[in-house]
């Protein structure tokens, strides 16, 4: 049995899927390697695809309001990989689906998971390398990696200076036209029913944003938000999100022109209100960030 001490606590915190499921610890800066079989553990993927399929799982030791990548490679582009990190729910201690990734880590084939999330509380956590389908079986390589946390917004923010950094986490494909960007990455609390108008302009590239978690709150995608478009040589895009769930929300900001892209932006993001209506739409596009996932067809 793996357990760690919960911050500030002397209660242990240990991590799902103990047992024969689980195939070793995965070190944050570490990478895992192994082979999806038949002998793995079988699932019925309710999340993602509605597949039967097999999984291995892994627990890994994070701290609350750090931020960490989790990326699964597969060998060649036939192969189909998903996401699941699981941890348990606050009340009861119960097993839950705390995020899913299809797709969004682009690989070989394009459809290799990648997710990146604001851990909610310290302890060990585990993330199930999973197939898209049963026919999805072959070696993985698995790789986790922290990336910086710029701050929490409690309240309201505004700063025209802020930066995308060489140090910053790149996310694979997120942001239409681009194959990766650089991501900086943000907490913030909302409380439930409660909305924010995010802003984020920056005359250095075309900027985006997506914000997501907890539960399985639907995100806000570049193409899924307001753009104001382009005036004396800036960027701008703006919505108003709504929250479903009380929580540490993860607000990640990036380029669209590309990874390499690197410059200042300004970041405002409005001060919590009532929410008098559903101020976004859901989409089903794809999952990014822990609390989101999607359902696909691909077979």
């Amino acid at each position: 049995m793996i357990a760690a001490a919960a911050c500030g606590s002397d209660k242990p915190i240990v991590g799902p899927d103990q047992g024969e499921c689980v195939k070793g610890q995965l070190s944050i800066g570490g990478t895992a390697t192994g082979v999806l079989s038949s002998a793995s553990c079988p699932l019925t993927d309710t999340i993602v695809s509605d597949n039967d399929t097999y999984y291995d799982s892994y627990t890994f030791q994070a701290s609350a309001g750090k931020a960490y990548q989790i990326t699964a490679r597969a060998p060649d582009q036939n192969t189909d990989y998903v996401l699941y990190l699981m941890g348990f729910g606050a009340s009861q201690g119960q097993e839950v689906e705390l995020g899913a990734s299809d797709d969004d880590g682009q690989g070989l084939g394009g459809v290799d998971p990648q997710m990146t999330f604001i851990a909610p509380e310290s302890g060990v956590y585990s993330v199930r390398v999973m197939g898209y389908s049963n026919a999805d079986t072959n070696s993985y390589t698995l790789t986790a990696r922290e990336c910086p946390v710029r701050g929490t917004i409690a309240t309201s923010f505004s700063d025209a200076n802020q930066q995308l950094q060489q140090s910053d986490c790149v996310v694979a494909g997120y942001l239409p036209g681009a194959d990766s960007s650089r991501v900086a990455l943000y907490s913030v609390h909302m409380d439930a029913g409660t909305t924010r108008e995010i802003t984020v302009v920056s005359s250095d590239f075309t900027p985006g944003f997506l914000i997501g978690g907890p539960g399985f709150d639907a995100m806000c995608w570049l193409d899924g938000c307001s753009s104001t478009g382009v005036w004396n040589g800036t960027d701008s895009v703006t919505t108003t999100f709504t929250a479903e769930n009380s929580g540490d929300y993860t607000l990640g900001v990036g380029s669209s022109s590309g990874y390499s892209t690197l410059g200042t932006f300004k970041l405002v993001v409005g001060a919590a209100q009532p929410a008098t209506r559903r101020a976004f739409t859901p989409l089903a596009s794809r999952s990014f960030f822990m609390g989101s996932a999607r359902k696909s067809n691909k077979r």
